[in-house]
């Protein structure tokens, strides 16, 4: 999954992440990371800002946002001009799915 769209994938092309639609919005931004992407309820810019919440005060090229990550992270919506608390947790695969919002899913890994 995220082998693919780091290699093959194009900022804004589809993905499907544990049978969602997703599409794909960062590539590697350091902090561990590889990819991001937002789900279908979900804007690219929205997914950026809960990363960037997330790795807030981190060091890009020696953190590793999985050692840190927040269990909560406030993102601001640049749609409805709200924040919004979004729930998050590291998986087995190392993949770190927040949800919560207005129906937002973002996927980092």
């Amino acid at each position: 999954m995220a082998e693919q769209m780091r290699i093959n994938g194009n900022i804004g092309d589809p993905f499907v992440i544990d049978g969602q639609e997703t599409t794909l919005c960062v590539h590697g931004d350091g902090f561990g990371l590889n990819v991001v992407t937002a789900g279908g309820n979900t804007t690219c810019e929205f997914a950026r800002d809960v990363m960037n919440s997330a790795t807030a005060g981190l060091n890009p090229t020696g953190d590793n946002v999985r050692d840190r990550m927040p269990t909560t992270v406030r993102a601001a919506s640049p749609v409805t001009s709200q924040t919004y608390d979004m729930n998050c947790s590291v998986d087995e695969r190392n993949l770190i799915t927040c949800t919560g919002g207005d129906n937002a899913t973002v996927y980092m890994y």
